[in-house]
Protein backbone atom coordinates (compact mmCIF):
# COMPACT_ATOMS: atom_id res chain seq x y z
CA UNK A 1 0.00 0.00 0.00
CA UNK A 2 2.85 2.54 -0.01
CA UNK A 3 3.04 2.76 -3.71
CA UNK A 4 -0.42 1.96 -4.43
CA UNK A 5 -3.62 0.43 -2.65
CA UNK A 6 -5.47 -2.25 -3.51
CA UNK A 7 -9.01 -0.99 -5.58
CA UNK A 8 -6.92 2.19 -7.26
CA UNK A 9 -8.31 2.90 -10.91
CA UNK A 10 -6.25 3.97 -13.81
CA UNK A 11 -8.65 6.03 -15.87
CA UNK A 12 -9.71 5.11 -19.55
CA UNK A 13 -9.12 6.63 -22.35
CA UNK A 14 -5.36 7.09 -21.99
CA UNK A 15 -2.68 6.41 -24.30
CA UNK A 16 -0.36 3.93 -22.51
CA UNK A 17 3.27 5.14 -21.67
CA UNK A 18 6.04 3.79 -20.55
CA UNK A 19 5.41 5.05 -17.44
CA UNK A 20 1.73 3.41 -17.66
CA UNK A 21 3.35 0.02 -18.79
CA UNK A 22 5.74 -0.08 -15.76
CA UNK A 23 2.70 0.58 -13.08
CA UNK A 24 0.62 -1.85 -14.67
CA UNK A 25 3.54 -4.60 -15.18
CA UNK A 26 4.18 -3.49 -10.69
CA UNK A 27 0.57 -4.56 -10.38
CA UNK A 28 1.29 -8.48 -12.07
CA UNK A 29 -0.52 -7.03 -15.33
CA UNK A 30 1.19 -8.81 -18.41
CA UNK A 31 -2.24 -7.97 -20.48
CA UNK A 32 -4.71 -5.11 -20.60
CA UNK A 33 -8.46 -4.84 -22.42
CA UNK A 34 -7.31 -2.11 -24.94
CA UNK A 35 -9.01 -0.43 -28.24
CA UNK A 36 -8.05 -1.59 -31.45
CA UNK A 37 -5.33 0.65 -33.12
CA UNK A 38 -7.48 2.13 -36.24
CA UNK A 39 -5.70 1.50 -39.81
CA UNK A 40 -5.12 4.54 -41.87
CA UNK A 41 -4.52 4.00 -45.45
CA UNK A 42 -2.81 7.02 -46.66
CA UNK A 43 -2.88 8.16 -50.47
CA UNK A 44 -0.56 10.52 -51.90
CA UNK A 45 -2.54 11.65 -55.68
CA UNK A 46 -0.08 13.92 -58.18
CA UNK A 47 1.82 12.65 -61.42
CA UNK A 48 4.49 15.60 -59.79
CA UNK A 49 5.30 13.25 -57.03
CA UNK A 50 8.34 11.07 -56.90
CA UNK A 51 9.21 8.89 -53.37
CA UNK A 52 11.64 10.14 -50.83
CA UNK A 53 15.15 8.56 -52.03
CA UNK A 54 14.17 8.46 -55.34
CA UNK A 55 16.79 10.13 -57.60
CA UNK A 56 15.62 13.76 -58.25
CA UNK A 57 14.05 14.99 -62.19
CA UNK A 58 12.97 18.13 -62.86
CA UNK A 59 9.70 19.38 -62.24
CA UNK A 60 8.71 16.76 -59.74
CA UNK A 61 8.35 17.27 -56.36
CA UNK A 62 9.23 14.05 -53.16
CA UNK A 63 5.87 12.94 -51.71
CA UNK A 64 6.40 14.53 -48.21
CA UNK A 65 2.95 14.65 -46.67
CA UNK A 66 2.27 10.69 -46.37
CA UNK A 67 5.19 10.74 -43.43
CA UNK A 68 4.39 13.64 -41.65
CA UNK A 69 0.46 12.65 -41.10
CA UNK A 70 2.01 8.96 -40.87
CA UNK A 71 4.26 10.00 -38.01
CA UNK A 72 1.82 12.03 -35.92
CA UNK A 73 -0.69 9.01 -36.72
CA UNK A 74 2.00 6.81 -34.77
CA UNK A 75 2.04 8.97 -32.01
CA UNK A 76 -2.16 8.41 -31.40
CA UNK A 77 -2.05 5.29 -31.37
CA UNK A 78 -3.03 4.38 -34.92
CA UNK A 79 -1.70 2.21 -37.39
CA UNK A 80 -1.14 4.12 -40.78
CA UNK A 81 -0.52 2.41 -44.36
CA UNK A 82 1.47 4.75 -46.67
CA UNK A 83 0.07 3.67 -50.32
CA UNK A 84 2.03 4.05 -53.31
CA UNK A 85 1.94 7.32 -55.11
CA UNK A 86 -1.14 7.55 -57.24
CA UNK A 87 -1.03 9.15 -60.64
CA UNK A 88 -4.21 11.96 -61.92
CA UNK A 89 -5.69 9.36 -63.79
CA UNK A 90 -9.66 8.87 -62.74
CA UNK A 91 -8.90 5.25 -62.57
CA UNK A 92 -5.93 4.56 -60.80
CA UNK A 93 -6.89 7.43 -58.07
CA UNK A 94 -10.29 4.65 -57.75
CA UNK A 95 -8.09 1.69 -57.66
CA UNK A 96 -6.02 2.77 -54.85
CA UNK A 97 -9.78 3.66 -53.15
CA UNK A 98 -11.15 0.52 -53.20
CA UNK A 99 -8.13 -0.82 -51.65
CA UNK A 100 -8.29 1.28 -48.68
CA UNK A 101 -11.93 0.67 -48.46
CA UNK A 102 -10.74 -3.31 -47.79
CA UNK A 103 -8.10 -2.93 -46.27
CA UNK A 104 -8.77 -0.20 -43.69
CA UNK A 105 -10.65 1.46 -40.91
CA UNK A 106 -10.09 5.37 -42.49
CA UNK A 107 -9.03 6.71 -45.73
CA UNK A 108 -6.93 10.07 -46.01
CA UNK A 109 -5.94 11.49 -49.39
CA UNK A 110 -2.79 14.02 -50.27
CA UNK A 111 -3.39 15.97 -52.97
CA UNK A 112 -5.73 16.14 -55.85
CA UNK A 113 -8.42 18.31 -53.34
CA UNK A 114 -8.71 21.51 -54.68
CA UNK A 115 -11.97 22.50 -56.30
CA UNK A 116 -11.52 23.07 -59.93
CA UNK A 117 -11.42 21.14 -63.22
CA UNK A 118 -8.16 18.93 -62.54
CA UNK A 119 -10.07 17.76 -59.25
CA UNK A 120 -9.80 13.71 -59.66
CA UNK A 121 -9.75 13.28 -56.29
CA UNK A 122 -13.29 13.73 -55.39
CA UNK A 123 -14.72 13.14 -59.00
CA UNK A 124 -13.22 9.47 -58.30
CA UNK A 125 -14.96 8.99 -54.46
CA UNK A 126 -18.38 10.61 -55.64
CA UNK A 127 -18.57 7.72 -58.46
CA UNK A 128 -17.58 4.95 -55.78
CA UNK A 129 -20.42 6.74 -53.87
CA UNK A 130 -18.76 8.79 -51.00
CA UNK A 131 -21.60 10.65 -48.87
CA UNK A 132 -19.98 14.27 -48.52
CA UNK A 133 -19.78 15.68 -44.84
CA UNK A 134 -18.54 18.83 -46.30
CA UNK A 135 -16.72 19.33 -49.20
CA UNK A 136 -14.23 22.96 -48.41
CA UNK A 137 -14.21 24.43 -45.07
CA UNK A 138 -13.38 28.44 -44.14
CA UNK A 139 -9.80 28.42 -43.19
CA UNK A 140 -6.25 28.83 -44.03
CA UNK A 141 -4.43 27.16 -44.63
CA UNK A 142 -6.32 23.95 -46.31
CA UNK A 143 -9.23 25.49 -47.61
CA UNK A 144 -10.05 22.95 -50.11
CA UNK A 145 -10.36 19.54 -47.13
CA UNK A 146 -12.89 17.56 -47.52
CA UNK A 147 -14.69 15.09 -45.61
CA UNK A 148 -16.97 12.02 -46.52
CA UNK A 149 -18.16 7.95 -45.84
CA UNK A 150 -16.95 5.48 -48.25
CA UNK A 151 -18.60 2.72 -48.55
CA UNK A 152 -19.15 3.13 -44.65
CA UNK A 153 -15.46 3.88 -44.31
CA UNK A 154 -14.49 7.69 -42.80
CA UNK A 155 -12.63 9.50 -45.90
CA UNK A 156 -10.68 12.78 -45.01
CA UNK A 157 -9.06 14.72 -48.53
CA UNK A 158 -6.21 16.89 -47.82
CA UNK A 159 -4.59 19.52 -50.02
CA UNK A 160 -1.66 18.73 -51.42
CA UNK A 161 0.46 21.53 -49.80
CA UNK A 162 2.41 19.66 -47.23
CA UNK A 163 1.39 22.91 -44.53
CA UNK A 164 -2.27 22.44 -45.61
CA UNK A 165 -2.21 18.88 -45.26
CA UNK A 166 -0.45 19.15 -41.98
CA UNK A 167 -2.33 21.29 -40.27
CA UNK A 168 -5.50 19.77 -41.13
CA UNK A 169 -5.25 16.59 -40.29
CA UNK A 170 -4.57 18.59 -36.58
CA UNK A 171 -7.43 19.85 -37.37
CA UNK A 172 -9.69 17.44 -38.14
CA UNK A 173 -8.03 13.74 -38.52
CA UNK A 174 -6.90 14.15 -34.67
CA UNK A 175 -9.86 15.30 -33.11
CA UNK A 176 -11.81 12.35 -35.24
CA UNK A 177 -9.26 9.44 -34.05
CA UNK A 178 -9.00 10.39 -30.47
CA UNK A 179 -12.94 10.29 -30.44
CA UNK A 180 -13.40 7.25 -32.25
CA UNK A 181 -11.01 5.64 -29.90
CA UNK A 182 -12.52 7.02 -26.96
CA UNK A 183 -9.66 9.52 -25.58
CA UNK A 184 -10.40 11.27 -22.32
CA UNK A 185 -8.22 14.30 -23.47
CA UNK A 186 -9.54 16.50 -26.21
CA UNK A 187 -7.82 17.32 -29.61
CA UNK A 188 -6.75 20.33 -30.98
CA UNK A 189 -5.31 21.42 -27.39
CA UNK A 190 -5.84 25.01 -27.20
CA UNK A 191 -4.07 27.05 -24.83
CA UNK A 192 -3.09 31.59 -24.91
CA UNK A 193 -0.12 33.38 -25.24
CA UNK A 194 0.94 37.05 -25.86
CA UNK A 195 2.09 38.00 -28.32
CA UNK A 196 5.63 39.25 -28.76
CA UNK A 197 5.05 41.92 -32.24
CA UNK A 198 1.71 43.22 -33.87
CA UNK A 199 -0.63 41.33 -36.35
CA UNK A 200 -1.89 42.78 -39.19
CA UNK A 201 -6.00 42.75 -39.41
CA UNK A 202 -6.85 39.46 -40.68
CA UNK A 203 -8.97 37.79 -43.71
CA UNK A 204 -12.06 36.62 -43.99
CA UNK A 205 -10.53 32.95 -43.38
CA UNK A 206 -9.79 31.28 -39.64
CA UNK A 207 -6.07 31.73 -40.37
CA UNK A 208 -3.42 29.03 -38.34
CA UNK A 209 -0.14 30.96 -37.97
CA UNK A 210 3.03 29.12 -37.73
CA UNK A 211 5.12 30.66 -34.41
CA UNK A 212 7.17 29.41 -31.57
CA UNK A 213 6.10 29.99 -27.88
CA UNK A 214 8.11 30.18 -24.90
CA UNK A 215 8.04 30.48 -21.22
CA UNK A 216 9.51 34.04 -19.76
CA UNK A 217 8.79 35.34 -16.38
CA UNK A 218 6.40 32.54 -15.85
CA UNK A 219 4.49 34.03 -19.19
CA UNK A 220 3.65 32.13 -22.48
CA UNK A 221 5.30 34.42 -25.34
CA UNK A 222 4.65 33.47 -28.85
CA UNK A 223 6.93 34.75 -31.82
CA UNK A 224 5.15 34.48 -35.17
CA UNK A 225 7.37 33.24 -38.21
CA UNK A 226 8.26 35.13 -40.43
CA UNK A 227 7.43 33.68 -43.66
CA UNK A 228 3.74 31.81 -43.68
CA UNK A 229 3.32 29.88 -47.29
CA UNK A 230 1.92 26.33 -47.19
CA UNK A 231 4.81 24.95 -49.38
CA UNK A 232 7.45 26.08 -46.64
CA UNK A 233 8.03 22.22 -44.77
CA UNK A 234 10.97 24.22 -42.90
CA UNK A 235 8.79 26.85 -41.68
CA UNK A 236 6.66 24.26 -39.94
CA UNK A 237 9.14 22.02 -38.63
CA UNK A 238 11.15 25.39 -36.88
CA UNK A 239 7.71 25.75 -35.03
CA UNK A 240 6.06 24.68 -32.17
CA UNK A 241 2.58 26.08 -32.21
CA UNK A 242 0.01 27.78 -34.22
CA UNK A 243 -1.34 30.64 -33.52
CA UNK A 244 -5.37 31.19 -34.25
CA UNK A 245 -6.86 34.33 -35.80
CA UNK A 246 -10.69 34.17 -35.88
CA UNK A 247 -12.65 35.53 -39.19
CA UNK A 248 -11.68 39.35 -39.62
CA UNK A 249 -10.08 39.45 -36.18
CA UNK A 250 -8.46 43.39 -35.77
CA UNK A 251 -4.99 44.02 -35.60
CA UNK A 252 -3.18 43.16 -32.59
CA UNK A 253 -0.79 45.05 -30.66
CA UNK A 254 2.45 42.97 -29.04
CA UNK A 255 1.67 42.03 -25.64
CA UNK A 256 -2.29 41.44 -26.64
CA UNK A 257 -3.28 37.59 -25.81
CA UNK A 258 -4.10 35.27 -28.48
CA UNK A 259 -5.04 31.64 -28.59
CA UNK A 260 -2.74 29.16 -29.78
CA UNK A 261 -2.34 25.70 -30.38
CA UNK A 262 0.22 23.41 -29.82
CA UNK A 263 2.26 21.18 -32.04
CA UNK A 264 3.31 18.05 -29.69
Amino acid sequence: GADFSKGSIISPGIFISDKDAMLFASMGYKELSVKKRPSISIISVGDELIEPGESYKDNKIYSSNAYGISSLLRKYACQPMILPITPDNLSAIKESLNYAVMNSDCIVTCGGASVGSYDLVRKAARELGLKMFFEKVNIRPGKPTFAGLLKKVPMLGLPGNPVSSYVCARLFLIPFISRVIGCKEKYPIISSAKLFSDLKQNGSRQHFMRGNIEIKDGEQIVYLKDRQDSSLVKTLQESNCLIIRPPNDKAKRANEIVDIMELR
